[in-house]
């Protein structure tokens, strides 16, 4: 027996009734393997033991990644929202602004420079755009509700649309334009709109109406060419003009309100389809010249309208011929 073999310990187990001794013997050898299977084991237990934690730990963390997953969603989601609100809230400021400047011009007062909207992806900017002009703004409207300076009274103003919106389709805009019947490049006074034949002229703004009828002259001029036209007197030099009449529904001498209906579209005068020729005069430089409706429409969007308000003739107003030679000179 080698020395591995040598006999350590010897337990016997004795069964009850006289039952065969049951012998277990411990050599070295049996001992050493007993040493490397407990290690063995005690190995694997620390093993399990470190691992428990980290399986732990990844099994919360799944958790805890999908939960955060989910707060970026939700916080991208509100995020998108806001940006979208600031985008519309930034386009009705400028729309209010702008409409607020239009109606400073209106009452004598110098608006303030307008800012330039910036793109929706630009996010400090914006935010900067709605802190600078929502502060013009508030001033600007202490300013108006102190402003005494409009040339004839509010109610006179001639800001409303003459025609209803959806029925009218703009063909002719305020400024230089190649004319559809002589080909030449001449000056429009106001703004041509086509619409139904017989559909309600109204008036831009409460007036005297002092020109109903039709211009009857040896030759053409601009007053012929309008066709039937009725002329409003709003007071202080400001004046509205409807031409391209089919026919009036007011007499000279009248006085008519804001809305109200003093003719309907037609095709007299020059023009290919029927239509309304809509034309403001305002006092500029001391004579009532034509300007750009549109700079008095506040309902409606006005392109480059710092240009607009810096010279509201567009350079043509100033020749265009006076109303007294309507007026005056003209048989009714």
């Amino acid at each position: 027996m080698g020395l591995s073999d040598q006999l350590l310990w010897e337990v016997q187990w004795h069964g009850a009734s006289g039952q065969r001794v049951r012998r277990f013997y411990l050599t070295r050898r049996k001992l050493r393997w007993l040493y490397a299977l407990a290690a063995l084991a005690g190995l694997f237990l620390l093993a399990v033991l470190g691992a428990l934690p980290v399986g732990v730990r990844g099994y919360l963390e799944r958790f805890t990644v999908k939960a955060v997953r989910q707060e970026n969603k939700r916080l991208a989601r509100e995020r998108q929202a806001l940006e979208e609100r600031a985008w519309e809230t930034a386009q009705a400021l400028e729309a209010r602004l702008h409409r607020a400047a239009r109606l400073a011009w209106m009452v004598g007062v110098t608006p303030p420079p307008l800012g330039e909207l910036p793109p929706p992806e630009d996010r400090q900017r914006l935010l900067g755009f709605l802190a600078e002009e929502s502060q013009k703004l508030a001033a600007l409207g202490d300013t108006l509700a102190a402003a005494s300076g409009s040339p004839c009274p509010l109610s006179a103003l001639p800001t409303a649309w003459p025609l209803d919106l959806p029925l009218a389709v703009p063909v002719g805009r305020f400024g230089v334009r190649v004319s559809p019947f002589t080909g030449q490049e001449e000056p429009h006074y106001g703004l041509t709109l086509a619409a139904p034949r017989g559909t309600k002229v109204l008036a831009a703004g409460e007036g005297r109406v002092v020109y109903a009828g039709t211009p009857r002259e040896r030759r053409a001029n601009i007053w012929t060419r309008l066709g039937t036209l009725v002329v409003l007197d709003h007071g202080g030099g400001v004046a509205s003009l409807y031409g391209h009449l089919d026919g009036t529904l007011v007499r000279a001498g009248q006085q008519v309100k804001r809305g109200q209906v003093i003719a309907t579209a037609g095709s007299s005068g020059w023009t290919r389809v029927a239509a309304l020729y809509f034309e403001v005069r305002w006092p500029v430089g001391g004579a009532s010249v034509p300007v750009d409706p549109l700079l008095l429409q506040l309902a409606l969007p006005l392109p480059e309208l710092a240009a607009r308000l810096g010279d509201p003739t567009a350079g043509v107003g100033a020749g265009a011929p006076p109303l007294d030679s309507l007026v005056s000179g003209v048989r009714r």
